[in-house]
């Protein structure tokens, strides 16, 4: 990411070549201050930031901002989250509080976010493919499955897959441009997750993908993709903007499937009291 600013900066206008410094010796700093405030700390003009972050490559300062979190991230490792957290165990405002507010603006932050034309993209690819898969693997395993298992319900055909599968590789035979293949990686990815998302682009399948930034492996494979906020307070990332935001997706999706959805709930209803499948009080 430094690296990236170093490379750039010959090529910077005066303003931004400012800026490139003020951000090269203060990083830890500049990853938590919005446009308005780096523009007056370093001395320049809000424009200038978003060309700066538009020479790097991004959209805007907002997701240059993102890709400076993750760096910052990545350079602590789970053990030092750990101990910083622990080092709050005898204060007032403890780790209860700190995961509550930080799962409140991880999920403000994702909507403010959220392009609303992607989600309807998305469901539309859902609700018209054939066949749809779900992929996640270690932390994302639990997304996946839980996505695959609530799209079942709706009456959709879902394959779940898991690296535990040894038909993995057969069914990339069935991808193809009738499918959607939904994949869920975040830092550090995953090579089955990214492999199993190259295959389906390069069999038509329509790929919608869930991850932390737009430089990542995921967001460059997927037709729609989002990048909801997982940030978290001690050792592990959150994943409640992710599964809010695959509510959202079901809801929209059981809405307009309304009928066909209510058909095969009553029927899978029947079907699991037939067998006695649940424990009542």
């Amino acid at each position: 990411m430094l690296q990236k600013i170093k490379q750039a900066y010959p090529a910077l206008t005066k303003g931004q070549k400012k800026l490139a410094g003020y951000i090269l010796s203060n990083h830890e700093k500049a990853t938590f201050l919005s446009t308005s405030e780096l523009a007056a700390l370093v001395g320049v003009s809000e424009a200038t930031v978003f060309r700066f972050a538009v020479s790097l490559g991004y959209t805007g300062f907002p997701s240059f901002k993102r890709d400076m979190q993750i760096h910052l991230r990545q350079r602590i490792t789970q053990s030092l989250k750990l101990k910083k957290t622990t080092l709050h165990k005898g204060k007032r405002d403890g780790p209860l509080e700190r995961v509550f507010r930080v799962d409140m603006d991880n999920l403000n932050s994702t909507l403010s976010e959220l392009v609303p034309a992607n989600f309807h993209r998305a469901v539309d690819f859902i609700i018209h493919a054939k066949e749809v898969y779900t992929i996640g693997l270690r932390g994302s395993a639990p997304l996946s499955a839980y996505f695959g298992l609530k799209l079942k319900q709706l009456s959709k055909r879902v394959t779940v897959l898991t690296l535990g599968m040894d038909d993995i590789y057969e069914e990339f035979m069935h991808f193809g441009n009738d499918c959607t293949v939904i994949g869920f990686s975040f830092t550090n990815y995953t090579r089955m997750t990214i492999n199993t998302l190259r295959q389906a682009k390069a069999s038509g399948a329509k790929v919608v993908g869930f991850t932390d930034h737009e430089l990542s492996p995921v967001y460059q494979l997927a037709d729609v993709a989002f990048t909801p906020r997982i940030e978290g307070v001690s050792f592990a990332n959150s994943y409640t903007a992710v599964f809010t935001l695959i509510n959202a997706l079901l809801a929209e999706i059981a809405d307009r499937m309304r009928k066909e959805s209510l058909a095969f709930l009553g029927a899978t209803e029947e079907l699991l009291k037939k067998y006695d499948q649940y424990l009542l009080g």
